[in-house]
């Protein structure tokens, strides 16, 4: 397997849709419509991984045209896996071993989500100073507080620069919006003369440089994307330019060069996205949302091969940080080979 470094550059506004959005193939639950959506910023980590899948198949002129064909489905399946992400059924994804959390890069610079425990009126990464209860005894935990934690002023927020300014760009200096009026002739039962059926979507464009994120994938395949391909994402089906470039994957060193030395304690940093079925006792700051994320089969009918899962997960988000010595708790084979639950250990001040 060999390291490669992804580029997906939005080449239109786009819309990555999160659990507040329309229907989606077949729904057999009841869902409350909003007729005002906004995009996502970023696109899921189970996204960046279907839309690599894609590529390595359209690269290898082995996308389906025929979903009767056994032959096509055979060599699909040899080449990316036979089924979608799960997070409880193991799954193979062929010609890819695993990938990356997502950051963002402009030219050589990296960007990370911004650690929470970061003093958010700062403009360059502060992180909180930590103690410790002294003689209170505490039930669980290691008994850790944040001393300088100003409610007002909140913390994290934005993405981080990897480089020695440690400079934080907020989130509008990345992405900018877009609204777009339409028509939903499928929530009025054709009756376009309801004023139900009139919606808006916030679409976003990436300001700074390209979503990115590294690949570990067989050398015939991944050489192959070096040139480039066209993707479609998100809801609207928006077009990337995905590119892959051979460079070893040093994410997680820029991540512990960069922040290590600056907090008065070591902590753990989720480089991406966390799916916990067991939360440490230990002090931890968070922030989460919910995910559904898109699931595939072989049905011949077109309108049933991708459907959001039923199940709801709750998701803790990149950029959390965790005051403990253990990584047990995010042990998910699943979600690693798709870039979740990624801690990256940064030491404090010596």
């Amino acid at each position: 397997m060999q390291d490669y470094l992804i580029k997906l550059t939005p080449l239109e506004p786009y819309f990555f849709g999160g659990e507040q959005n329309f229907a989606y193939g077949q729904v057999s639950r009841e869902v409350k419509q909003s007729y005002f959506i906004k995009s996502l910023n970023t696109p899921s980590q189970t996204t960046l991984l279907g839309a690599l899948r894609y590529a390595v198949l359209a690269v290898e002129n082995a996308l389906i045209t025929d979903y009767k064909s056994a032959e096509q489905k055979e060599t699909a399946n040899r080449l990316v896996g036979e089924k979608s992400f799960s997070f409880s059924e193991k799954r193979n994804y062929g010609a890819i071993d695993s990938i990356s959390p997502l950051f963002i890069i402009d030219g050589d610079d990296y960007y990370v989500p911004t650690p929470m425990n970061h003093k958010a009126s700062e403009s360059c990464y502060a992180p909180l100073n930590i103690g410790a209860c002294g003689k209170v005894r505490m039930s669980s935990g290691n008994g850790l507080y944040a001393e300088d934690y100003s409610a007002k002023e909140g913390c994290g927020g934005g993405w981080t620069k990897l480089d020695g300014s440690l400079e934080i760009l907020k989130d509008e200096e990345i992405f900018s919006s877009i609204v777009k009026v339409g028509i939903n002739a499928h929530r009025t039962d054709g009756k376009l003369d309801n004023k139900e059926s009139y919606f808006k979507k916030e679409y976003k464009n990436l300001e700074k440089g390209s979503f990115a994120f590294f690949a570990k994938t067989e050398p015939s395949v991944g050489d192959k994307l070096c040139d480039g391909i066209t993707v479609f994402l998100g809801q609207n089906k928006s077009a990337f330019k995905l590119c892959a470039e051979k460079r070893s994957n040093d994410l997680f060193d820029k991540i512990a060069s960069a922040f290590s030395g600056k907090s008065n304690i070591s902590f753990c940093y989720a480089a991406g996205d966390c799916y916990i079925e067991n939360t440490p006792a230990d002090m931890f700051i968070a922030q989460s949302q919910l995910f559904r994320h898109l699931t595939t089969n072989s049905d011949s009918r077109f309108y049933y091969r991708i459907n959001k899962s039923e199940n709801l997960y709750r998701l803790i988000k990149a950029g959390a940080v965790f005051y403990t010595e253990s990584d047990e708790f995010v042990q998910n084979e699943n979600c690693i080979k798709a870039g979740m639950n990624t801690l990256v250990h940064i030491g404090g001040k010596k």
